[in-house]
Formats: C-alpha cells, structure tokens, sequence
C-alpha cells in the first residue's frame, strides 16, 4: 500500500509519534502536492518523502512543492517552516 490511500493513516502515525519521541520524524505517504506537505509539518513531521507523485507528475513536483510552500508561508506571515512543525499539538 502506498500513495494516496495511505495518508492519513501516516498522518496519524506522525501526529501520534511527535507526542512520543524527540527525534525528527519523517513523514511519508500520498504527498501529492504543498497542502499534503502542510499537513505533515503540522502533526509534526520534519522532513517530508516524496515517491509515488514523482511518477505522475516527474521531477516538476519539487518545484511546485517549493512555490506553493513558500507563498503560503509569505501569505501568513510565517518567517521559518519549523515554527510549523508540529503546530497542530499546540491547537
């Protein structure tokens, strides 16, 4: 199993591990797009793989990844990714 069909389950294995351990995690599956990376920093993820997408959409992904991360993080005001990882704990 893996791609979409498996993302919210890792979510929550990310989300849950982040209360766990204090060791960086790194969260992995269905990373389609910049929301799909968000939402892993945000239960708690520090890096993020990226695999099956790179089949579909080739190399660009990276690119599209990074642009729509970034505007985001202008568009909130958010000078540092990290201070998002996790974020989602202290809701």
């Amino acid at each position: 199993m893996s791609g979409r069909s498996l993302k919210p389950i890792s979510i929550r294995c990310v989300y849950e591990l982040y209360r766990q351990v204090k060791i960086p995690i790194i969260g992995c599956g269905g990373v389609e797009n910049w929301k799909d990376v968000l939402e892993y920093l945000m239960a708690g993820a520090s890096a993020v793989q990226i695999g099956t997408a790179i089949s579909y959409q080739g190399v660009e992904i990276f690119r599209n990844i990074s642009n729509g991360l970034n505007k985001y993080l202008s568009n909130e005001g958010i000078k540092d990714v990290n201070t998002i990882v996790g974020i989602a704990h202290r809701a």
